[in-house]
């Protein structure tokens, strides 16, 4: 790692929080954007999945439908919360994306 070729200036790296939506309608505003082109309509739907549970694309992605207890897109035993792969190939439950009945 010492002699390993920087690729960008640190002065020059920007972190998600400073490029994080100013307020709830700001995903909104770019999702109707997205969803009206056909052809990018499926990444607006996408914005408004991803905003509030601060899941990345691969995360999402890997959620399915028929996903048992503790598997990624599963409630977790207790019900909930929901279980998703880790970006860094780690299993995780993801406080943020909490399950309701209702």
């Amino acid at each position: 790692m010492i002699g390993r070729a920087r690729y960008h200036s640190a002065a020059d790296s920007m972190h998600c929080k400073d490029l994080a939506p100013a307020d709830a309608d700001e995903p909104h505003k770019i999702a109707g954007k997205l969803r009206s082109d056909p052809r990018s309509e499926a990444l607006g739907w996408q914005v408004l999945f991803e905003a509030p549970t601060g899941l990345r694309t691969n995360e999402a992605l890997s959620l399915r439908t028929d996903a048992g207890p503790d598997e990624p897109g599963g409630l977790t035993e207790e019900g909930r919360s929901r279980a998703c792969a880790g970006a860094r190939g780690s299993a995780r439950i993801t406080p943020t994306s909490r399950s309701t009945p209702d």
